[in-house]
Parts: structure tokens; sequence; C-alpha cells
């Protein structure tokens, strides 16, 4: 390793001091307020990279080149520093202060050897990385943060009939209207998505399309929702642009997990119960939602069966927010009374 310049040191030991400053904020923002204990996790690992990387330098060296006393950089402060409106501001602030101090680190430590300098900057990547589904919890945070009842529904009924009961259902206050049907041509899903996204446009409830990114742009849906089987996240987000929601179903703590490191804007969580409208070979069941309840704060919604006789189940594992389809009446009329009750058994109030 080159002798290091003293003022070098300095630079690097305020750099490291910034960055580990920074992420223990983040660290306890996702620890104690936002209490995601799967976010918390990554941080912390990330932090403690950090301190592994700063053990192949002489930190006693560096502190003793330290005079914070008289650093010319202290007596230029800006005064939005010293305010903070929100938990996020928080977030926001000392991400990108992690984010500016690792790359100054990864600069300095090219003047001692190469390798310090790629190591840093690996690290510096995976810290950008990890601010996106710091930035999808925090839109969410906006977007969903009420909603808790979420309806699937299919197009078997002609379009006018479909239509009142899309009526109903935003009339009910329902959250989330998801148009699954897989058995159409593209020209019939293009016609009752866009009577979809007619009904609820300038309402609170969303409109998502089930598979097609490429449909839900075309009608200005809300949001697309995603199998494991669909297209990846990431993929559809490059597709979709920043504003499009989207959805994935998940199976498991797993894919949970993956899903909020790629971005997602909530999950689907289940197959909970079994269910009239969708076979399947294996259920999650209720243990998978107290998994996904104790660990992730992203907005989940349980699926699979879930009706009035079996909602307790659902609320006791920690999870708030339904997916429903056969629970939804078939006349329009009964629609609002049974979104009442399962609102009420959810333990929310009337949406604002």
């Amino acid at each position: 390793m080159t002798p290091p310049d003293p003022r070098v040191l300095r630079a690097i030991d305020a750099n490291l001091n910034r960055a580990n400053e920074a992420l223990r904020v983040i660290e306890d923002c996702l620890r104690f307020v936002v209490e995601d204990a799967h976010l918390t996790s990554i941080c912390k690992s990330l932090r403690h990279r950090l301190g592994v990387w700063s053990q192949q330098l002489d930190r006693h060296d560096c502190i003793r080149m330290r005079n914070a006393a008289d650093d010319v950089g202290r007596v230029s402060q800006v005064e939005t520093e010293y305010h903070r409106s929100h938990i996020w501001d928080v977030l926001c602030a000392n991400t990108q202060r992690a984010e500016q101090a690792l790359r100054a680190l990864e600069e300095f430590a090219k003047t001692l050897t190469p390798q310090l300098a790629q190591d840093i900057e690996r690290l510096r990547y995976d810290v950008y990385q990890f601010e996106i589904p710091l930035s999808a919890l925090q839109k969410n945070q906006q977007s969903l943060e009420q909603a808790n009842i979420y309806v699937l529904t299919d197009a078997r009924d002609e379009v006018s009939r479909f239509r009142a009961k899309m009526e109903a259902l935003v009339a009910g206050q329902v959250d989330l209207i998801q148009l699954r049907a897989k058995s159409l041509t593209d020209k019939q899903l293009f016609s009752y998505a866009e009577t979809l996204v007619e009904v609820t446009r300038s309402t609170r409830t969303l409109s998502i399309i089930n598979d097609r990114v490429d449909l839900a742009l075309a009608v200005g849906a809300s949001g697309v929702h995603l199998g494991q089987d669909d297209l990846p996240i990431k993929a559809a987000r490059q597709i979709a642009g920043p504003e499009l929601l989207i959805g994935v179903s998940t199976h498991c703590l797993g894919q949970a997990r993956q899903a909020v490191l790629d971005g997602a804007d909530y999950i689907g969580v289940g197959p909970t119960f079994p269910s009239t409208t969708k076979q399947f070979e294996n259920f999650a069941g209720l243990s998978f939602l107290q998994e996904v309840g104790n660990e992730i704060t992203l907005p989940a919604f349980a699926i699979g069966g879930i009706n009035l006789q079996n909602i307790a189940q659902v609320r006791e594992t920690g999870i708030s927010r339904i997916a429903i389809s056969a629970a939804v009446p078939q006349v329009p009329d009964q629609i609002a009374g049974v979104i009442t009750q399962l609102r009420t058994e959810l333990g929310s109030s009337e949406p604002i």
C-alpha cells in the first residue's frame, strides 16, 4: 500500500464517520419507527460491511489525523439541515449522505490501493440498490396507507353488467379493483379494462390490470399485478415508468422479501384458504401471513378464499389488508353492505 497522505487519512476518517452515522440513522428509522425487520436486517448488513472494509485501514492513524475542532466545514452550515418535516425526510437525507460519503471514500481509497477502491465501490452500488425499496415504502405510505379492501374481478359478465358491478364497488369504496381475465382476446380485454378505468377515474379506487403491463399503460390504469411466472418486477418497471403501481403475488417468505428489494409497491400473500375462483396445489396458509406480518411493512394483501367467516383468522396474523373475489356478491345492490362488514371485521373505519 502506498504510504498515505495524512490529509487523505483525515478525509477518509471524516467520510467513514459520515457513512457509518448515516447508515445507523437509516437502520434505527427502519427498526424503531417503520418497524420493518427485513429492511432493518439488510441495512445492518450494509453497515457491517463498511466496518469490515475499514479494518483494512489503520483506524488509529485516521483518528490521530482528526481535527474536528478546526474543521473549516463547521462554519459552513445550510439552514435546512436542521429541519425535517417527516421521518421520510430523515431517511432520504441520510441515504444521500451515505451515498456521498461512500463515493468520497472510493475516490480517496484510489490513492491507497485499487482493491480498497473496488471494494467500497461495490458497497456504494448496493446502497444505491437499497434505496429502491426505501423509496417504494415511502411512496406507498402516501398512496396505499389506508387501502385494505382489494377486489379481484373477472369478465364473465357482458360489459354493461360489468360496468354496473364496478360502479357498485366504487360506491362501496373498495380501495383497489383488479381485472383478471386470461381467456379473452386482447381486443375484448381492452374493452373491459377501459371500462374499469372509466368507472374508477377521479375516484379513490385504484384500477389494477393482471399480468399485462402494456394494457395497463394503454388504458391508463393505476397499476399492474404480476405473478411469479410473469415479467420480473425490474423489467416491468423499465416499461411502466415510475408512476404505475406494481404488485406481485408471493407464496413464501423468500418471494416476499425479494419483491420488497425489487421495488414492488405492494404484495399479495397466499393462498390462505381454498378458493372457489382459483385452484392451487399448495397453500401457504395463515403461517405465511404471520411471517409477513412480523417482518414486512410494505402493503401486503392476504388472498385466497377469504370471506366474512374466516377474516378474523387473517386479522390475528397481523395482516390487515385482504384481496377478495368470491366473497363479493354478484348482485350490485348487496356489494356496499358486504364491503362495510369486511372493513369492520378488519378493524378499520370507513375510508376518508
